[in-house]
């Protein structure tokens, strides 16, 4: 396959050499989403992948993307099986993902599954970490990641192989002004050794007859509306666990926007003295599908602003209606969610001092009706800027944790607690230090009945500290250096750790230019994560390091390319305690761009 795409790729490039010479194209680099990220202060430091600063943006699914070029922790079920993201330790359920700015979340499990759409649909991706629960409401315990659809209107064909039989091929067309559409392709054949022994277990020696495809389309219109489908099917033997048997895996999700944006400034009314005004208001539905559960939701939300000088009142109020149904619950589930909220943004004379202090109020069914608080300031002094954030965060139970059959809890209460930052920043380098404290959190626990239930099982806590250096230049290279360290514990007698939770990450880029090649080396590495609570079963260290080199500027105009090579010491990485990663992995790309 991978010799067919680059005969494809080789006889395209002549024919769209000659093509390419009528018009006049831009350098993929050269166009990236301009939107502005929907980002709430905390005192830690943000970061923003786009194709300007990740050379990867297009090769790999988002979740590798996050994986090797931030400090999100990725946990993985097998490749392009689930991928689930989290900030400082917590479990995935505590980090809420957004797709342009509404939340995706499933009410089913609480994740967002970074697989279903392709990085190849991205215009950028926005991380925040710090707990963000009265701008984003439930869910935003840890942080958010808030993935933002490409707008630019760029016009590309992607063709890509690599290694293990994997392709994928992408198109995008924009169709006037106001309407885009986007196709991805990709499947993988993985064919490659395992070790001989994974934690006691003796699979077969190679993961043979394993197959992943996946298939997504994207529509989208004006500002604020679009239409994703996706669908992942992952075939896996289970012989290398169990002995016998085939896992098939279907998850399709279909998702829905449109809104309306009116605004007008207000300055020939009476009230001029009040400053500007404006309204916004939108309309949202999504609807999630697998081989065995159906949810879904339809919302709407409005947003007034009122700008007075240096402050900005902002009024929010909207509803959300869930509905589900699963053969695994003993009834179908309907729900309604109604959110407000109040912030004031300030601002002194000369800029140096900055903050935000809001009120949010949610309320779920008749059952739950939290108050949240949440205040965050910053001071600038000379080259140093400190910031303080002090919130309260919460998580509703999901609806497995409700209704799952056998071990769902209707008694569940939701997660509350505080997140508290105090970050500073001097040039090019921040830090943070955070801390997380949860009551009834939820977890699932093992019981003599031989399943397990899901519990409000008390506290749980998670400190630690985070950095982000940019801008390093040593010679030709310039680079970045980003970190955590954490400690994610559950009280239990005694705090012991949560699982599957590492307790550091580092991640470092370096990128250079020489003579119109442009290099991009990933190194990123984490620490033991803990499958038992006493801690005396861990997966290993992991860690990759990618090379990923554009030589487009040595292909005709309207051309790119690039090359990757992910692994290139070795393979380190463990999906689960029976799948590893292959040891070695390729890619090569072609992209042409046209208007």
């Amino acid at each position: 396959m991978l010799k067919k795409l680059l005969l494809v790729a080789i006889f395209a490039s002549g024919f769209l050499s000659v093509f390419s010479q009528k018009i006049d194209t831009l350098a993929p680099a050269d166009i990236i989403t301009r939107r502005k990220p929907k980002s709430y202060p905390t005192a830690a430091p943000a970061t923003t992948l786009d194709r300007s600063n990740s050379l990867s943006m297009d090769a790999l699914s988002a979740a590798s993307l996050l994986d090797q070029n931030s400090m999100a922790t990725i946990r993985g079920y097998g490749p392009m099986a689930l991928q689930t993201a989290s900030f400082r330790g917590l479990p995935g359920v505590g980090t809420q993902i957004l797709l342009g700015n509404q939340p995706i979340n499933s009410p089913i499990n609480g994740v967002f599954d970074l697989n279903l759409i392709p990085a190849f649909f991205l215009g950028a991706i926005h991380l925040q970490p710090g707990g963000s629960g009265g701008s984003f409401g439930g869910g935003a315990v840890g942080g958010n990641i808030q993935l933002l659809p490409d707008q630019s209107k760029r016009n590309s064909i992607l063709l890509q192989g690599g290694s293990f039989g994997s392709y994928a091929i992408g198109t995008k067309v924009s169709l006037g002004k106001n309407l885009n559409l986007a196709f991805f392709k990709e499947e993988n054949q993985l064919n490659y050794s395992l070790p001989k022994s994974l934690n006691g277990l003796s699979p077969n020696n190679r993961l043979e007859n394993s197959q992943m495809k996946r298939t997504a389309f994207q529509m989208s219109w004006g500002k604020q509306g679009w239409l994703h489908a996706s669908n992942t099917i992952r075939h896996l033997p289970i012989s290398v666990v169990a002995g016998k048997g085939t896992a098939i895996q279907t998850d399709k999700m279909i998702r829905f926007q449109d809104g309306q944006i009116w605004r007008k400034n207000n300055h020939q009314w009476e009230l001029e003295e009040f400053g500007s005004y404006e309204w916004n208001q939108y309309e949202d539905a999504k609807i999630s599908l697998n081989d065995t559960n159906h949810c879904g939701w339809l919302g709407s939300q409005q947003r007034w602003k009122i700008h007075k000088g240096r402050h900005l009142f902002i009024l929010e109020n909207g509803w959300q209606g869930y509905w589900a149904r699963s053969p695994y619950y003993a009834q179908d589930f309907n729900g309604l969610r109604w959110n407000a909220l109040g912030k004031w943004n300030f601002e002194s004379e000369d800029s140096s001092i900055q903050g935000h202090f809001l009120v949010r109020k949610e309320q779920f069914q008749q059952s739950f009706s939290p108050w949240i608080l949440d205040g965050f300031i910053q001071k600038k002094a000379a080259n140093f800027t400190t910031k303080i954030h002090i919130g309260q965060v919460f998580r509703f139970p999901t609806l497995n944790d409700w209704y799952w059959v056998p071990g769902g809890n209707p008694s569940l209460k939701p997660e509350e607690g505080w997140n508290a930052e105090w970050g500073g920043v001097v040039k090019n380098f921040e830090a943070t230090i955070f801390g997380t404290f949860l009551s009834n959190q939820i977890l699932w626990i093992p019981t003599s009945a031989g399943f397990w239930k899901a519990e409000n099982v008390g506290q749980s806590r998670s400190i630690g500290l985070e950095w982000k250096i940019n801008q390093i230049r040593v010679g030709r290279f310039v680079g970045e250096f980003n970190g955590t360290y954490q400690q994610p514990r559950q009280w239990k007698n005694a705090w012991i750790p949560l699982l599957y939770q590492p307790d550091w990450k580092i991640q470092s880029k370096w990128a250079t230019n020489w003579k119109g090649l442009k290099g991009e080396l990933s190194m990123v590495a984490q620490g033991k994560r803990n499958v038992t609570t006493d801690a005396s079963v861990q997966l290993p260290n992991q860690g990759q390091v990618n090379l990923w080199i554009d030589f487009s500027e040595k292909l005709p105009k309207g051309l790119s390319g690039k090359l990757g090579i992910q692994n290139i010491l070795g393979n380190q990485v463990w999906y689960m305690p029976y799948l590893p990663a292959p040891r070695y992995q390729t890619q090569i790309q072609i992209q042409y761009q046209f208007l």
